[in-house]
This record gives C-alpha cells, sequence and structure tokens, in this order.
C-alpha cells in the first residue's frame, strides 16, 4: 500500500509538473532532496514520511509559492513553517505569500491520527528576489590630501545591499558598509566598489583616480627652451633646471604631442603660438608645475608650376605640377581658355563657362590640376598658391599652344558577302576626330543607319538617308535583296571635313532552300502520337506535310486535334502548314512522310519511305480475387488486372462454372481449393493465365467450449465468461444456472431478469462472451449452446461450475480529529473491508449527536449510550460537548448477513481549553502610499470570530484580512479575537508606517551648482542631510550671510529654506529627491534682504519674468545674476528697467543686489 501511495504522490508530481502547477525545477528538488524520517504507526502499519514541494521556488517578492504535501502514510495533520517567521497548522496544500526578499527554508511537519509525525526540511528551497535592482554608489571624503592620508568612505547604494567589497586601488580592501582608509603613498587611485545581495544580485561601481595624494616635499619646476622663436619647421631643444630632485618629467609642448624625458628636442611642424607645461615629480614629494611661450613663424610663399604637354592638336589635355614653395594649402589656377573644364586631379571633367577664364576655387582649386583644351590657340597661364598665412602669383605667357587635327575619312565592314537578307555592322576608322558622320549605303531603299536593332524602312532618294538616321559613327545596315553595292561615308567636325567611296564593297546572294525533317517516335504501338520537326534550310516560310495515312489527324502543334477526311492522304494548307506538327496515327501500319518546305523564292520536297511503324498492342493476361480463404459458402470477388486493352474475357473458376464479363462474383458451395484460369482477348491478339490453388474453401462444423473467470469468490460474484467454441458460430445461448439471472452482456448495463427454467431469451443472453453476477451463495452449473446462419448447433454443459461463498467483514474507522477542545466535532470514516450497507455506532458519550454525512444534527437520547439505527452513516460526524476520554464502538454488517465490530478503547480525548488570548502580526508594516498589508492572526484559544480595526477609520471581520492604507500616517491597528467562551483585545501603536513618495528633484549638474527648493520642504526632509549622497569631491556646501558678508558651511543638520541660496559641487550629473510640507495652513516664505549682494532662491515650480518674480522689493533691487550649472558660468546679467523680463528659473539660486534692506516674498508656499 505503501509503495502505491507513493506512487500516486509521484505521478500527481508529475502531472502538476506537466501542466504548469509545479515547476520542473521543484519536481526535480523534490525528488533528489528525498523525503523525511519514515515513522511506521499509521493505520494498518503505513509509514508516515513527510515530504512536500512549492511551485514557484524562485521569484519577485511578493511572491506568491503554492504547496502541495507529498507526504505519504495517511497523514491526518500538517504543521507548516515558511521561515519568514510565519507558520500555519491544519490545510494540506496552504499558499503562502513572501512579502520581504530573502532565502528561506521551508519545514512540514505530517502527523498521523495515531500522534505519529515526520518532519521533513528544505534548506534555502524559497528565493524572493528584490523587485529593484541594485545600484552601487560610493562618496568618499576627503578626496584630496598629503599622504599618510585617512580617508572616510560612505556607501550610497540604492537597493537591498547585503554585502560590500571595496578594492581602494594601492592593495586594500574592506568588506564593511562605511570603511575608513588610509593611503599610505602619493599617487591617483581608482576606488571600486561591489554590492551585492542573494535576491537582488550584484552591482558595481569604479571611480577612476578619485583620491589624490600629494607627498610631503616640493618640486620645483624650472627648464629652458632653446630657440624660443623662428620659421616653421622649428626644432627645440628644452632643458630641465627644476629643483627638488625629481625623478619623473610630463613635457605638454601645447601642439597636442607629450613626451616623458627630462630633456627633450621637440619640432613644431606649424605657425603658431604655443604654450609649454612641465609637470615635474617624484613618487615621495608634491608635483612642481612650470610654463613658458613658444612662437613659430609661417615660412613665405614663392608661386611656380610647370605643364606637360604644352603643344598639341585639339582637343589637348595637359597636365599641370604645382612646383611652388612655402607650403602653399590652396591653389587658384587661370588656363587662359576662357571657356575650361574645372581642374581636377581624375578623369570627371565638365565643360563650365568661368567668366574671364577663370574657374571658381571649388572647381580649380587642386594643386596639380588635368585640363583639355578644346580650341585651336595659344593661352597665357596663371596660377596664385597661398595657405592662411600667405600667397602669391606667377603668369606665364603664351604657354600652351593648341593646334587642329585633320580628318581622314576611312571605314570597315563585317561580312561584306552572304545571302539575303544579309546585316552588316559598318565601323568608323577616320582619323582627326570627326564629330559627324553621313552615310550612303548604295542600296536605294535603305534602313536608317542604328546602333541598335530598332530599325524602320525609309524611301531615301539617291540611295543617301538623311542625316537625323545615318548620323551615327558605327551603323548596322541591313541589305534585303541579293546585289552589289558601293558605300560611301563623309567624315566632318567643325573646322573641317573628309569624303571616301568604297565599290562593289557589298556583296548580297540569295539563299536556297534544302528540306529536311525527323520524327520522333518513329515506331510504336497504336494509337501513336509522332512529333515531326522542320529540319529545312535556306529559311522556308510554308510547310506542306503527307503524314501518309489517308484520313489524318490535321498536323497541330497542340492537343486539339479533329480527324478529317483528307483525299490522296493530303490535309489543305490551313490544318497542316506548320513548321513541326504533331500527329497520331490511329491503326497499324508502315508509313511513308512527304514535307515541301518553301518561300517567297524557292521551294524543296522530301520524302522519306518506311518512315514511321506503327504495331498492335500486345495483351497481358492477369487479375486478383477477395476473399481467397473462407468457409463455404465462400463468395468470391474477381478483378481483371490485363493490359493490352482487351475487350473479351473468359472465365474458368475450377469448380465447374465460367463467366464472359471483366470482374465477376463466383460462390463456392463445396470446401476444396480450386485453380482459376483468365483469357483475355481484342480483334487483335489474346492471352490466358492460370492461377493454381487460388481458393481454399474450408468446413464449417460448430464444437461448443467456453470458460469463466473466477470460479470461485465471495457474493455478489461477477464472472466473465469467454466463448472457445470453433467453426465460428454467429449465435450463442447462454444457461447461468442460477434461475433468476442478469442478462449477458458485454457492458455494465445488467438488468433482472426473471428467466424460466434458468435460461435467458435470446435478446438478452445472445453474445458471445458475457459478464454475469451471482448474487447469492450456492454451487451453479453452467450451459452454452452454439450455432450458426447454416442451422450447425452443438451444446457444451459444466457441472457445479462457479461456486458462490458469503463474505466476512473486517470492521474498521478513523476519526478526525481525535483531540481538541469542547465542544470537538469529530468526523468519523467508516475503513471496513468487504462493503458493508449497514453501520451502528456507539459514540461512548451518552447523550450524543445523531451521526449524520451533513451539518444538520438533532440532540436525541440514546439509551445505553446507543442511537438507534435510523442515524447509522457510513461517515457520521458527531460533537463532544463535555471534557473527558471516550471508547468508541463499530458494527458494520451487510444484507448477506456477514458482520464485523471494532471497539477503539480511549480513542477521543476532549479538553477543557484555555481562554483567548489575542495577537498578531502584519507584512510589511512600513513603505510608501498606497500601501497593501496583510495582517496575520496569531491568537491562541481556538478564536473563531474577529473584529479589526486599522486605525484609518475601516474595520474588517476576518481571521487574516488584507488591508491598503491610502494616505501617510503611523496607525494604530486593534484586532478583538472571540470565541463562544470567551474574548481579549490587543492593541499595537503606530504600529503601521504610510510615507509618502518623494514629490519633485532638483537637477544636479557636474561642477559647482548655485540651487534653491521651489516650496517649503515636509518636516524631516529639510535639512542638508538631503544632499549626502551627492558626490562633492569632499567640497563643502555653502551659504552666503550678506549681513556678516561671510561664507557659512552647511552640516547636516542646516536648514534648507525657500528663498535661500545653496551652493554644492558635484563630480557628475545627478538628482536629489525633495518632499514637500502638506500641512494645508502655511504662512507663506519671506527672506530678509541686506543692502548689498544677496544669494537668493527662486520659489515656484514655472519660470517667471524678473520684474514679477522680484515685485516685493521692486523699488530696492538694481542688478540680478543667475549661474548657469551645465555650462558652468554666469547667465548676463539682469538689471532692472532694461532687461527684467527676462525669465527667472526654479531650482536655480541668484545673486541680488540691493540699493536698501527689504523682505522679498515667495510666489509659491
Amino acid at each position: 500500500m505503501t509503495k502505491i501511495v507513493y506512487t500516486l504522490a509521484l505521478f500527481l508530481m508529475l502531472i502538476l509538473a506537466a501542466s504548469g502547477v509545479v515547476s520542473a525545477g521543484g519536481l526535480e528538488q523534490a525528488v533528489t532532496n528525498g523525503a523525511g524520517e519514515a515513522i511506521c504507526d499509521g493505520p494498518g502499519g503505513a509509514c508516515i514520511i513527510a515530504d512536500f514541494i512549492g511551485s514557484p521556488t524562485d521569484g519577485v517578492a511578493p511572491l506568491k509559492v503554492q504547496f502541495l504535501d507529498s507526504s505519504t502514510g495517511y497523514p491526518a495533520m500538517w504543521t507548516w513553517d515558511f521561515g519568514d517567521g510565519t507558520t500555519e497548522a491544519g490545510p494540506a496544500n496552504p499558499v503562502h505569500i513572501y512579502e520581504e526578499p530573502g532565502i528561506y527554508t521551508v519545514t512540514l511537519t505530517a502527523t498521523s491520527i495515531s500522534g505519529a509525525s515526520s518532519t521533513k526540511i528544505r534548506q534555502e528551497y524559497i528565493i524572493v528576489r528584490d523587485k529593484n535592482a541594485l545600484v552601487a554608489d560610493f562618496l568618499a571624503n576627503p578626496t584630496y590630501g598629503k599622504a599618510p592620508l585617512l580617508v572616510q568612505f560612505t556607501d550610497c547604494s540604492k537597493g537591498a545591499v547585503k554585502e560590500w567589497k571595496w578594492d581602494f586601488g594601492d592593495g586594500g580592501t574592506a568588506y564593511e558598509q562605511n570603511p575608513t582608509h588610509v593611503y599610505q603613498k602619493p599617487g591617483k587611485y581608482t576606488v571600486t566598489l561591489t554590492v551585492s545581495s542573494p535576491t537582488a544580485g550584484t552591482s558595481t561601481k569604479v571611480k577612476e583616480k578619485y583620491i589624490i595624494v600629494e607627498g610631503t616635499c616640493v618640486i620645483e619646476a624650472r627648464f629652458n627652451a632653446e630657440p624660443s622663436s623662428g620659421e616653421v619647421p622649428l626644432t627645440v631643444r628644452f632643458t630641465d633646471l627644476s629643483t627638488g630632485g625629481p625623478t619623473m618629467w610630463a613635457w605638454d609642448f601645447g601642439d597636442g604631442t607629450t613626451d616623458m624625458v627630462a630633456n627633450p628636442v621637440h619640432t613644431y611642424t606649424s605657425p603658431g603660438t604655443y604654450q609649454v607645461r612641465l609637470t615635474a615629480s617624484s613618487q615621495t614629494c608634491e608635483s612642481g608645475i612650470s610654463e613658458t611661450t613658444i612662437r613659430v613663424t609661417p615660412k613665405a610663399i614663392k608661386a611656380d608650376f610647370l605643364a606637360e604637354p604644352r603643344t598639341g592638336e585639339a582637343p589637348l589635355t595637359v597636365q599641370f605640377t604645382d612646383l611652388s614653395t612655402g607650403n602653399p594649402t590652396m591653389w587658384n589656377w587661370d588656363f587662359g581658355d576662357g571657356n575650361i573644364i574645372p581642374a581636377s586631379e581624375n578623369e570627371s571633367e565638365v565643360g563650365m563657362d568661368c567668366h574671364g577664364g577663370k574657374c571658381p576655387p571649388p572647381q580649380n582649386n587642386v594643386a596639380n590640376p588635368r585640363h583639355t583644351y578644346r580650341y585651336p590657340g595659344t593661352y597665357a597661364v596663371t596660377l596664385t598658391a597661398s595657405n592662411q598665412y600667405t600667397s602669391d602669383t606667377v603668369t606665364k605667357t603664351e604657354y600652351v599652344t593648341v593646334s587642329p587635327k585633320a580628318i581622314v575619312a576611312d571605314f570597315s565592314a563585317v561580312p561584306r558577302t552572304g545571302e539575303a537578307p544579309l546585316t552588316v555592322q559598318f565601323t568608323d576608322l577616320s582619323i582627326g576626330n570627326p564629330t559627324m558622320w553621313n552615310w550612303d549605303f548604295g542600296d536605294g531603299n535603305i534602313i536608317p543607319a542604328s546602333e541598335n536593332e530598332s530599325e524602320v524602312d525609309m524611301d531615301c532618294h539617291g540611295g543617301i538617308c538623311p542625316p537625323p538616321q545615318n548620323n551615327v559613327a558605327n551603323p548596322r545596315h541591313t541589305y534585303r535583296y541579293p546585289g552589289t553595292y558601293a558605300v560611301t561615308l563623309t567624315a566632318s567636325n567643325q573646322y573641317t571635313s573628309d569624303t571616301v567611296t568604297k565599290t562593289e564593297f557589298v556583296t548580297v546572294s540569295p539563299k536556297a532552300i534544302v528540306a529536311d525533317f525527323s520524327a520522333d517516335p518513329r515506331t510504336g504501338e497504336a494509337p501513336l502520337t509522332v512529333q515531326f520537326t522542320d529540319l529545312s534550310i535556306g529559311n522556308p516560310t510554308m510547310w506542306n506535310w503527307d503524314f501518309g495515312d489517308g484520313n489524318i489527324i490535321p498536323a497541330s502543334e497542340n492537343e486539339s486535334e479533329v480527324d478529317m477526311d483528307c483525299h490522296g492522304g493530303i490535309c489543305p494548307p490551313p490544318q497542316n502548314n506548320l513548321a513541326n506538327p504533331r500527329h497520331t496515327y490511329r491503326y497499324p501500319g508502315t508509313y511513308a512522310v512527304t514535307l515541301t518546305a518553301s518561300n517567297q523564292y524557292t521551294s524543296d520536297t522530301v520524302t522519306k519511305t518506311e518512315f514511321v511503324t506503327v504495331s498492335p498492342k500486345a495483351i497481358v493476361a492477369d487479375f486478383s480475387a477477395d476473399p481467397r480463404v473462407g468457409n463455404a459458402p465462400l463468395s468470391v470477388r474477381f478483378t481483371d488486372l490485363s493490359t493490352g486493352n482487351p475487350t473479351m474475357w473468359a472465365w474458368d473458376f475450377g469448380d465447374g462454372s465460367t463467366d464472359m464479363v471483366a470482374n465477376p462474383t463466383h460462390l463456392y458451395t463445396v470446401p476444396g481449393t480450386y485453380s482459376v484460369t483468365l483469357t483475355a482477348s481484342n480483334q487483335y491478339t489474346s492471352d490466358t493465365v492460370t492461377k493454381t490453388q487460388l481458393v481454399t474453401v474450408n468446413d464449417a462444423s460448430i464444437d461448443a467450449d467456453f470458460i469463466g473467470t473466477p470460479t470461485t469468490g465471495y457474493a455478489p460474484l461477477t464472472v466473465q465468461f469467454t466463448d472457445l467454441s470453433t467453426g465460428n458460430p454467429t449465435m450463442w445461448n447462454w444457461d447461468f444456472g442460477d434461475g433468476n439471472i442478469i442478462p449477458a452482456s458485454e457492458n455494465e448495463s445488467d438488468v433482472d431478469t426473471n428467466c424460466v427454467g434458468g435460461t435467458c431469451p435470446p435478446p438478452q443472453n445472445n453474445v458471445a462472451n458475457p459478464k454475469h453476477t451471482y448474487r447469492y451463495p450456492g454451487t451453479y452449473t453452467v450451459t452454452l449452446t452454439v450455432s450458426n446462419q447454416y442451422g450447425t448447433t452443438d451444446t457444451e454443459t459444466k457441472q457445479a461450475y462457479i461456486t458462490v461463498s458469503a463474505k466476512a467483514i473486517i470492521a474498521d474507522f478513523d476519526g478526525n480529529p481525535k483531540s481538541g477542545c469542547a465542544p470537538l466535532t469529530v468526523q468519523f470514516t467508516d475503513m471496513s473491508s468487504d462493503s458493508p450497507t449497514m453501520w451502528n455506532w456507539d459514540f461512548g458519550d451518552g447523550n450524543i449527536v445523531p451521526a449524520s454525512e451533513n451539518d444538520s444534527e438533532v440532540q436525541t437520547e440514546c439509551k445505553g449510550g446507543k442511537c438507534p439505527p435510523p442515524y447509522s452513516w457510513g461517515n457520521p460526524k458527531h460533537t463532544y460537548t463535555v471534557p473527558g476520554t471516550y471508547t468508541v464502538t463499530l458494527t458494520a454488517s451487510n444484507q448477506f448477513g456477514a458482520t464485523g465490530t471494532v471497539t477503539k478503547q480511549n480513542f477521543i480525548t476532549v479538553e477543557s481549553c484555555p481562554p483567548v488570548k489575542a495577537d498578531f502580526n502584519a507584512v510589511p508594516r512600513t513603505g510608501e502610499a498606497p500601501l497593501t498589508v496583510t495582517f496575520t492572526d496569531l491568537s491562541t484559544g481556538n478564536p473563531t470570530m474577529w473584529n479589526w480595526n486599522f486605525g484609518d477609520g475601516s474595520t474588517d471581520m476576518v481571521a487574516n484580512p488584507v488591508h491598503t492604507y491610502t494616505k501617510e500616517g503611523k496607525y494604530t491597528v486593534t484586532l478583538t479575537a472571540s470565541s463562544k467562551y470567551g474574548s481579549d483585545t490587543i492593541s499595537k501603536s503606530e504600529f503601521i508606517t504610510v510615507a509618502t513618495p518623494y514629490d519633485d528633484n532638483i537637477p544636479i549638474s557636474g561642477g559647482w551648482n548655485f540651487i534653491s527648493v521651489p516650496k517649503k520642504l515636509a518636516p524631516g526632509f529639510d535639512t542638508a542631510s538631503i544632499f549626502n549622497c551627492v558626490d562633492s569631491a569632499g567640497h563643502s556646501m555653502f551659504q552666503y550671510n550678506t549681513g556678516e558678508h561671510l561664507w557659512y558651511v552647511m552640516d547636516p543638520t542646516t536648514p534648507v529654506k525657500p528663498l535661500e541660496g545653496f551652493w554644492i559641487y558635484s563630480q557628475g550629473t545627478s538628482s536629489v529627491p525633495l518632499k514637500y510640507d502638506k500641512n494645508p495652513v502655511q504662512t507663506p516664505p519671506t527672506a530678509y534682504l541686506k543692502k548689498g549682494w544677496n544669494g537668493i532662491g527662486f520659489t515656484g515650480k514655472t519660470p517667471i519674468e524678473a520684474k514679477f518674480t522680484l515685485l516685493s522689493v521692486q523699488d530696492k533691487w538694481v542688478n540680478c545674476a543667475g549661474f548657469n550649472a551645465p555650462a558652468q558660468q554666469y547667465d548676463p546679467m539682469i538689471i532692472k528697467g532694461s532687461n527684467d523680463a527676462t525669465l527667472m528659473y526654479p531650482y536655480r539660486g541668484y545673486w541680488l543686489y540691493m540699493t536698501s534692506d527689504g523682505v522679498l516674498a515667495a510666489n509659491a508656499a
């Protein structure tokens, strides 16, 4: 039994894992961790082994976990410890919510009804993670000083940090939250803080060179530079003259380059004034800095150039090369030809009209341009070379000479001979750069010359096409007719022209036709479709086919063919004038095929005798039969599978019978083995096939037999009967031998029937394998009669085959709970064997509540402590009202007379319980509004009623309520717990604290910030401590006192008020959260200002013009200046009466100059 329960528990876990209720990880952990220690004293000796699983086991707070008990051994009570201070007794499968992040160990104690218990502990089983990730941050004070330097580090990380790891950059480490560290040596140290939590992961903050430690001695840096001025490039030798024993040198030469040697040599390659800095240092002393100025002047430019070539025929491309000295960076060229190609260093040149022979700088500002002179002439060239410091110009007259080029006309043609139509490609071979061509192809009516395939016939008078059609350099021309042609070309440009004529240059001959064709296939069975393919040469345009079969299918290239009667075996042209027809030969024979191919000039005919051979298709006889084996009479269906298109069939079935249809059905009435023969034929051929021993017909005699399982047992006994008869019976008649029987059936639907003589009528028992229930003890003879549709029958009788005996009952029961406070209601559960139908309970308390299965109970006086039978139920519920120890007796019986009795001494213990003591807990107890709190009743004494007062006017009546606080404050919570015996009240003062989220943020920029707060701050959030996590790099926070003309250093307790300005330094950008005073009754803030400069703050959250912001002191202020923290500079001065419409902004501080004392009023409270 234990194995079965454990298997079922494991199966349940697998089902829950598959459905997602239990995670696969949780299931694996449940199996691998093992169960608790086995305590084996449960009912029937069952072992109590505590075990459980939970899902999910990992998640973000608040985390809701479903726990499932998987203990074995029939536990009746469960006690859970969830590891977060919360326990629960009673439910087997509780749901628990973990409100706070953490790693929790869960414990289950499972207890049996006898009091035996087993405990299962899963260490660190539930992981609840913080919903907010960790963000590491920290500050240090001081961050600068002399060695040895003591530094206090302050953790400013966000999130639920549990562990800290500090790396101070000098090999030192620490693991507390806010450590101190002493730096012994000078240097710049990088500090790293890594924070972690088992529920929120890790985060690291690194501050590079954060701590600067100086030495105790000082180096005085000095050096010499020789020379300190001169023309570029200027080489300067620097000599270190520092005192104090430096061992390291850092040179900054002012031009972006540096060096680390004592006496460097540096070359300045660009003119300018350079500030040189030397930082001399050592490992133990404070470093020194010295600076000097180096002046580098530019070198004078001398313009010059050359060109190659300087003479030649137009168009003449000239490469110009700059030879200027003095490092020019800009060039302006005038090539002297007016309409020039912009100068460039590549082949991409575009003609431009440049007035005065000069191109604008964007086109010709290159050092070495290439320029093309398009026209003959003599040209002067001018170059102006310059840089950012100076320039020079040089002009070279009559520098480039360009002469015109002569044209010599010439051309070639490919091919020059061939059959018409002949397309000839003409190629211009003229020299002298012609730009226009006029062709005369010599054939009168010509195709306009073109370089593509688009040609249109035109009538050109005198054999010459007009220029729009033939003015191309390399035309393609098609000669349509045979002949010999002379060709003339005139090539020209704007300066000159030349003509050349080539006589008898192109010869065009006519093309002869040679008829030929092929066919595929040329042999095959009828009907045979043949694809004919024209192979004629000479460009035929018409075809006439004679396929040789008299009545032919018109030749076509598609499947659409219609029979036609063609006289003499020739089809008229409309049907067969195709180059590549497809033709079908319908009948066997050998055919000659003739093709006549022609065009407008010539024709040719070819005949191929005995070219196509069509043979008749052979028949192959075959067939199938189904079925081929069976009992007589056997009906068999035969199917013809012959190939070759048979049209006649002759069957011999082997039993003297025949048939003439394609697919006959034949009935074999006599047992035996038969051979079958089929002859398939048509008008041309035939074939015969015989299949020996193809059909087997069996004898169908019947022999009755059966078995029943079981053949012995207790009443009621259900027996499964199975027919073992041979000979394929189709009807069964059963006599079960018990007179009044249940009709035999194969399902659970059984109806009592009175069968005369112990035999049921056929409608009820005509099944092969019936199931029958024997209601009463006895020995029974069973008879089976089987038969089939042919009248064959047989009977089998088995004497005294079934033995049914009366069953004994073993009484047993359980109760839950078995102990508790009066009044104690106990649920009794019958656990008796062998299915009793009547129960008599004695609960042992004399005046008892009648046993019932519901909550409807009526007091009854039961004599002798026993209730009469009307109150006998299998699983009653009974209430003990008087403390004491009770013995319980159960008598279980059934309608067959079987009975059993069990008495359990001192089975129920009822105690007089202590009074109710109220107590409770809540999670969480602090947080921001709206704050949802789960209250848990911890009262003792079994209270049944609860009255909660949450302190905010709300109440509840459940044991463990959930309540949401919507407003900030500290709330006193009261619980009154009670039962029918008494009550108790507990109040916990200021038990719940609800805070309000921050209302605003002051933006902080890197560097110095002059800031103010827009409104009055809430108590507890109104001191300089709100700036603690601003990384001030060791700087103090300041406030200016106008009356005393002094700067005050602010500490964390210094009040922060509206209308006051504060100075704070930050290493980077950040923000400071603000919480405003929500008191609806407030006196608007004011500030008393003194004559002179005052540091003030801006109130409100909307920018306002200065003249309105300072309206309360409008006759006393003169100047106002704000500080722009992102830019680290002051804004333009605001002057009263001049630009006092300038906006003033929230969160900023301002300097205000007063001509006399006055009171500044706030714009917002």
